[in-house]
């Protein structure tokens, strides 16, 4: 069988494939450190990105593992194109900062030319991914489903396709509001279009209940009536918390993954040309989840994430304020709250062993990142490294006359 391949986040022609940045100018080990990045070993079952920039001083190289931390995403280089890529011929400018670029003289050109100058130092080199770290669960029994919600009242889709038609459906409805403005000095109300009028708002289950689902399925327990009494609670503090803010069209529950998730669907537009609420929910990210609730269950974390976190807190209230709370951290927290009213003490062990196994985890995490390393290191000697000599091919010899004919000739 083919080995696994990974690439960066936004690969859709093939999404299992890895991508390793490899600078050959970095010969010293350095960190970059972003507060909204997702820092790496964000541990087992949180669904978090993970966004590594790994430093190798021994080795004289350094890689960028996954995505890239800089807000413009950089331009992906083949190894064997010009280390000066040709500028494009057209251009759209959809930005502030793209309408300045073309002026040669402009402090945003400057700046552009030197990102730009950054980037074709750098060149992306494809990897056999190791195998994922992560715990990998099987749900087998477990269905997903869903359900729609129109005012007050829930209905459960029945076939396969229900909610994705009913998604489409209120994209279609809500893809307008009404703004106010004036023309020639008369009010008048301007219909505005939305070009994505639908969001998804996903919180997964925290490690120790997916665990304790699989545990219940592997002995032939049925976990979906305390799994409905978890959501129902859950499902109150989400509807509460999203008043005023988004309109709630219903749920997806996915259990076609190690980490069982739902997938709340909401939008800003009522459709009839009035919104409500802000663009921004107020969000730290899924890193931000993961390694909160792992400092809640009592996980020895190192020091460099514990202050990742605190730094990310930081930002966030320095944004939204010091009373603000993060919306993702929020139904988080909810749904933990939910599980632990439900279960009890049956919830403990789950999490009693998944604080024990983060250490171990975050050590594969660098096993793994390091590998990847070493993978793309190699890569790169095999294309410098000189082509073998082909083998000399002797020049064909005169086959010998027979002595006799042979039968039947």
């Amino acid at each position: 069988m083919r080995p696994a391949r990974s690439w960066a986040r936004r690969q859709p022609a093939d999404p299992a494939r890895h991508l390793a940045r490899y600078a050959t100018n970095a010969p010293t080990a350095r960190s970059h450190v972003n507060p909204f990045a997702s820092p790496p070993f964000a541990g087992a079952g949180q669904g978090c990105a993970v966004r590594v920039r790994e430093a190798c001083a021994s080795r004289g190289y350094l890689f960028n593992v996954g995505s890239s931390f800089a807000r413009k995403k950089p331009t992906r280089y083949n190894l064997n194109n010009s280390d000066s890529p040709p500028m494009s011929t057209r251009s759209l400018l959809r930005t502030k900062r793209q309408r300045r670029h073309p002026a040669s003289r402009s402090k945003s050109h400057r700046v552009d030319k030197l990102q730009g100058e950054a980037r074709q130092r750098t060149v992306w080199v494809g990897v056999d991914a190791p195998e994922r770290p992560s715990r990998r669960r099987c749900f087998t029994g477990l269905d997903g489903h869903e359900y729609t919600l129109d005012g007050a009242t829930w209905s459960r889709c029945n076939g396969p396709e229900d909610f994705a038609d009913h998604i489409e459906e209120q994209s279609d409805l809500r893809s307008w509001y009404k703004k106010k403005t004036t023309r020639n000095g008369v009010p008048v109300d301007m219909k505005r279009r939305v070009d994505a009028p639908i969001e998804v708002l996903t919180t997964t289950f925290e490690p120790a209940l997916s665990d304790w689902t699989a545990a219940e399925l592997v002995v032939g327990r049925n976990p979906r009536p305390k799994l409905a009494a978890i959501r129902n609670l859950w499902l109150r503090v989400v509807q509460a918390s999203l008043a005023g803010q988004r309109y709630l069209l219903g749920y997806a529950f996915h259990a076609d993954t190690d980490d069982l998730h739902f997938d709340l669907v909401c939008s800003r537009q009522d459709g009839k040309g009035g919104r409500i609420g802000k663009p921004g929910l107020g969000l730290v990210g899924p890193w931000c989840v993961g390694t909160d609730r792992q400092v809640r269950v009592g996980a020895t974390i190192s020091e460099e994430k514990r202050s990742q976190l605190h730094r990310s807190a930081a930002n966030f209230r320095h944004r939204y304020g010091t009373d603000a709370k993060p919306l993702d951290v929020t139904f988080a927290r909810a749904l933990d709250e939910a599980a632990e009213t439900v279960l009890g003490e049956a919830l403990t062990p789950f999490r009693t062993a998944y604080a024990a196994s983060v250490p171990a985890m975050e050590r594969k995490h660098a096993e793994a990142q390091l590998a990847k390393l070493d993978a793309a290191r190699n890569k790169l000697l095999q294309q410098v490294a000189p082509p073998a000599p082909e083998p000399e091919i002797p020049d064909a010899m005169p086959m010998a006359e027979p002595d006799a004919a042979s039968p039947g000739m």
